[in-house]
């Protein structure tokens, strides 16, 4: 325990007769002080395959680590790796880039019981690897609607050739977005992730979907963003949404700025997707929005047992081909739109 000032990087190149590294403190009263607008620790991928981080907090001091997108933990490589139990915070006008980044060639890692706040950047970066457990954290970030060129901050960024992610019971709340998976760092498309029994709150959109992969929602609430809670882009993904609710798309402090267009509680532009026993609620656009210039795009979705309740727009708008939507409810709305007052579709081939 005890308080360290760090003020250059923190270098492991190499253990000797070993493939572990482990840095353990007693709790919170073990604070690091990050003094220097540059990676804080570096772990090579010839110094570790087996990596251990916990009991302690990482506090960003004395400036601003924005930058050179400085991060607090690197892990180049990592066969097997637990960060648990780790607070990793900002003095006021110190924020930093990025939290824990995940390079390459990682696989059976473990994040859990993490607090997370005042990020600029992509908190948790996920690049090529498999087999991650990310679970009962918090992450906050600097999320301003006076300046949106500056809503870089993202919660989770999925960003190239990583599969078989679990994320649950996360608050992610006030930054750009929650959850991004796109190939923006690595050319390789993305696998398949879950989000189950968590709370996406408070920021420009909650999940963002830009490449072709498979996420898998359940148990989840997303509430208050200013434009769309899940937005699906032109790139082929699939989703599945089981249970939870979506409310408020376009009620954050921003307000909505195209409710014909934006708000929503879910846009899809292209792939498939199947929800069920969805809350859709307050959303100021629509609950379920595909666009008719993206229709040739989408095919093959189900929306079933959803109840819909007072939207600003229309509960639905449906496109596309070969959907089936059944067994909802709409309720307080102003118009019913491409649906029945009943939001029944008979099955389209």
């Amino acid at each position: 325990s005890g308080l360290y000032l760090i003020t250059s990087t923190l270098f492991v190149n190499a253990v000797r007769n070993t493939n572990r590294v482990s840095i353990r403190g007693d709790g919170t009263g073990s604070r690091i002080n990050w003094a220097v607008d540059a990676n804080l620790f570096f772990v090579s991928a010839s110094a570790s395959t087996d990596f251990s981080f916990s009991d302690l907090q990482i506090s960003s001091v004395n400036m601003s680590k924005v930058l050179n997108n400085a991060t607090a933990i690197t892990l180049e490589r990592c066969s097997y790796g637990i960060i648990s139990h780790v607070k990793i915070v900002a003095d006021v006008g110190c924020p930093f880039w990025s939290a824990i980044k995940l390079l390459r060639d990682w696989s059976t890692c473990i994040i859990q019981h993490f607090d997370i706040r005042l990020v600029a950047g992509p908190a948790i970066q996920l690049y090529p690897g498999a087999f991650l457990q990310l679970s009962g954290g918090t992450i906050a970030g600097k999320y301003s609607d006076s300046v949106p060129a500056a809503n870089t901050s993202i919660a989770v960024h999925i960003g190239g050739g990583a599969q078989k992610i679990h994320m649950s019971s996360l608050h992610l709340v006030a930054l750009g977005r929650g959850v991004v998976i796109d190939r923006g760092v690595f050319p390789a498309n993305n696998g398949d992730a879950t989000i189950s029994q968590s709370y996406i709150a408070g920021c420009d959109r909650g999940i963002e979907i830009l490449d072709n992969s498979e996420l898998f929602i359940e148990q989840t609430k997303l509430a208050e963003h200013d434009r769309d809670a899940i937005f699906l882009g032109n790139s082929n993904p699939f989703v599945s949404m089981s249970g939870g609710s979506i409310l408020r798309s376009g009620m954050g402090t921003a307000g909505c700025l195209s409710p014909a267009t934006n708000c929503n509680g879910i846009q899809i532009q292209s792939g498939n997707f199947i929800i069920s026993s969805v809350y859709f609620r307050d959303n100021v656009g629509r609950g379920v929005y595909i666009p008719v210039a993206y229709a040739a795009s989408v095919s093959g979705y189900i929306i079933t047992s959803c109840m819909f309740n007072n939207h600003g727009v229309a509960p639905m708008r449906l496109a596309g081909s070969r959907y089936n939507v059944v067994n909802n409810v709409c309720s307080h709305t102003t118009s019913v739109f491409d649906c029945t007052s009943s939001c029944t579709v008979t099955l389209n081939t």
